[in-house]
């Protein structure tokens, strides 16, 4: 009995990431490249991008907090976006290589992720590649998936199957 319902849980956990194996619509793209070699083609200028969908992997640095968003919205006007989102948010995240960023986030989107995330959880995040600057890439996230972290997992696992009450590192839902 314990097995099947091992294998039904491992069953459920396979199908809750689909998410995480991309959207083709999005382009998958690494993080430390679009850093590295994300300076505009004139020195000085911001390079506006056409909005491509992209998704990138990251750590999440610190949650969701209120930044300066007045640059991207006019931009995103100046696009004929329709509907404009509703952004106040940013993120800090950190690439796999440990370079540090940060992207803007829809509000609807940040309230989420301060529900869902942590420090130190890897996600992948969905949005546009707004500009290029000599701050980096101009980024905004319009949805994320949080990986499945295995030692949350496993833990509530042996929880479960000791009958006993779960230790601080399983609190999370992997749900988004």
């Amino acid at each position: 009995m314990k097995k099947q319902i091992v294998l039904i849980l491992y069953v459920l956990l396979m199908a809750t990431t689909g998410f995480a194996s991309g959207d083709p619509d999005f382009k998958t793209r690494d993080l430390d490249q679009m850093i590295e070699h994300g300076d505009p083609v004139n020195k000085g200028t911001v390079e506006l991008l056409p909005l491509p969908l992209i998704q990138i992997e990251a750590l999440v640095a610190a949650p969701p907090k209120v930044r300066k968003t007045h640059y991207l919205m006019h931009v995103l006007e100046g696009w004929g976006l329709a509907p404009m989102p509703t952004v106040t948010y940013g993120l800090d995240i950190h690439s796999l290589k440990g370079q540090k960023l940060n992207v803007y986030i829809e509000d609807h989107v940040a309230e989420r992720a301060l529900a869902a995330l942590s420090v130190d959880d890897r996600v992948t995040l969905y949005g546009y590649h707004v500009y290029n600057s000599k701050y980096g890439p101009g980024i905004l996230v319009s949805n994320f998936y949080r990986h499945t972290q295995w030692r949350h997992f496993s833990g509530k696992l042996k929880t479960w199957f000791q009958g006993g009450q779960a230790d601080k590192t399983t609190h999370k839902s992997e749900e988004n």
